[in-house]
């Protein structure tokens, strides 16, 4: 019997001594990990930059008061957790003033440029990991610090020619291509896409939507033709010399307006945010927001409608209002107004269901313009006029 305890006794020590050294084992490697984690990269360590900022890129110039987009891409190869952005006042040398922390998944942020910024200014972001060790940051661009804009521009028009329109079109996009125009038009049960000659107006094709969609803005890309519905949150694609459909796509805001930059697709919800799209994806890419400068402050263009894209520029038109904003694609800033007031007034003269000004159309060949509005009987080729204030 007591040899049996003995051995009971043996083996319970010793299965408590290997317990005992296990969790010495477990804990010495759980506080090497930790520590190796917490452990803070020295300054002279070479971490591969984690984000890297994309605007500004050198070239932009920021207006003092105003709003504008710094953007920056995060890599994958380390976890990020969040960025940080800093900016200069002394062309690089210190980044003491910190701009924003955001998540590195936003890329963007907004910012309303300080007064105390003058030239050869430059932002910074760095990015952090969970642990919030810093991850590596970026090199710093240089941008320029304009005063505000006093006022936008505003110009008049030449009248060149007058063509016939249908009074029976809603126009919501129109586009000129090979000495042709496209046209879509909305409205539920009067939606279509439609070739248009451009002497007489006549109809030399068309397609009418059918289903309950209300037709909006419309672009040609390559062989396709891309329309946009307001409210239903899908799109159709169609075959541009045949007009058959090649298919839908979908996007969760409201379709207003649509063109393309040659790269880009450019569309417009109704708000003051132009999105960016791949044309091969139809996903979002990039956007921007547009703004007009004031004597006293910045303020949103709400309500951009139909879109044209003539010489590096976004030409909106904006709904209920005869103007058409000329804005840039890199900031969003409207740099200046065509006031389209007496072809609105003549056409009201006219016609009298006309309504508001909406459809631009741009002929890049011979450099012509065209414009006209929702049952207009008219479609206007124009020049742009001097600057009238």
């Amino acid at each position: 019997m007591t040899r049996v305890r003995n051995t009971r006794t043996l083996i319970l020590a010793a299965a408590l001594f290997g317990f005992i050294w296990f969790g010495f084992l477990a804990f010495s490697c759980s506080c090497s990990e930790k520590g190796k984690s917490t452990r803070p990269p020295a300054v002279n360590d070479t971490i591969p930059p984690q984000v890297s900022v994309v605007r500004p890129n050198g070239s932009e110039v920021f207006y003092v008061g105003s709003q504008d987009t710094i953007r920056w891409v995060a890599t994958d190869n380390l976890s990020v957790d969040s960025v940080n952005l800093y900016y200069s006042t002394d062309g690089g040398s210190t980044f003491t003033y910190t701009i924003a922390t955001g998540e590195p998944n936003d890329s963007m942020y907004v910012w309303t440029i300080p007064s105390t910024l003058s030239s050869n200014c430059k932002v910074k972001a760095v990015a952090y990991d969970p642990a919030f060790n810093q991850a590596g940051d970026t090199s710093d661009n240089t941008f320029s610090i304009a005063a505000l804009d006093s006022t936008t521009v505003t110009y008049g028009f030449n009248l060149i020619n007058a063509y016939p329109h249908d009074t029976a079109a809603w126009t919501q996009g129109l586009v000129f291509e090979n000495d042709t125009l496209y046209e879509g038009t909305g409205l539920i049960g009067y939606s279509s896409i439609r070739k248009v000659q451009l002497e007489t107006g006549a109809i030399l094709q068309i397609r009418r939507m059918t289903g309950p969609y209300f037709g909006e803005g419309i672009t040609i890309w390559q062989d396709k033709i891309f329309q946009l519905t307001w409210r239903s949150h899908v799109g159709f694609i169609y075959d541009r010399a045949s007009f058959d459909s090649l298919g839908r796509f979908y996007y969760p805001h409201e379709g207003w307006g649509i063109t393309h930059d040659g790269t880009r697709l450019i569309v417009s919800d109704g708000t003051s945010r132009l999105r960016f799209w791949n044309p091969l994806t139809l996903t979002p890419i990039d956007s921007i927001d547009v703004y007009e400068v004031r004597p006293d402050a910045t303020f949103p263009v709400p309500l951009l409608n139909e879109l044209e894209y003539v010489d590096g520029k976004i030409y909106a038109n904006v709904w209920q209002s005869d103007m058409i904003a000329i804005i840039s694609p890199q900031t969003g800033k409207v740099e200046a107004w065509i006031e389209l007031t007496e072809l609105v007034a003549r056409e009201d003269g006219r016609y009298a269901p006309s309504d508001v000004l909406n459809g631009i159309a741009y002929d890049d060949v011979n450099d012509r313009l065209f414009v006209t509005g929702k049952y207009w009987p008219e479609v206007f080729e124009i020049t742009i006029d001097v600057v009238r204030h």
